[in-house]
């Protein structure tokens, strides 16, 4: 009798061990993961706003560091780069100059932009937090790039950034 009040006893620890090491992995997977993506498109604006412009932006998270790529079509003026708190459809304060951190490069009718950031980049609600805090907004959907020109100051072009692999908008 003892023993089988036992053996219960080592199943229903176990399954709760393995329950807990479950939802600790599953909780952590945002913060794991390491590559982002955003497809920038006009009408992904708040509101629209009539472009042909487009672009991806790319994020790669390796230790302390952020390496971000942008490339752009359709437009040249590139006025302002900025990674923004905000879920789509709603405008959001910037919390990363992508301009500062980066390097901007123009081509015949396109921009690319590269560059590394940390988290002593951070600025409006994101300053002074740890790089993490960025990574878990990233792969939460609470985080966009906007793409500024002088014909559209406001932003001309946004993209939610999303996990890699994750279908985008």
């Amino acid at each position: 009798m003892q023993y089988n009040k036992t053996l219960h006893l080592v199943i229903l620890v176990s399954a709760l061990l393995s329950l807990l090491l479950v939802s600790t992995a599953y909780s952590n997977f945002t913060y794991a993961q390491s590559k982002f993506r955003a497809k920038l498109d006009a009408n992904n604006e708040v509101p629209p706003v009539n472009s042909t412009a487009e672009g991806v932006a790319t994020f790669k998270v390796k230790d302390d560091t952020i390496t971000s790529k942008i490339n752009i079509t359709g437009i040249t003026d590139v006025s302002g780069a900025q990674i923004h708190t905000g879920k789509s459809g709603e405008n959001g304060d910037p919390i990363v100059d992508l301009l500062k951190t980066g390097e901007k490069t123009k081509t015949s009718g396109a921009v690319t932009i590269k560059g590394n950031f940390t988290a002593s980049d951070f600025e409006g609600s994101m300053k002074g937090k740890a790089l993490s805090a960025l990574q878990s907004a990233m792969g939460t959907n609470e985080t966009y790039v906007n793409i500024k020109t002088s014909d559209h100051p406001d932003g001309e072009i946004r993209g939610q950034i999303k996990v890699k692999g994750k279908p985008t908008q």
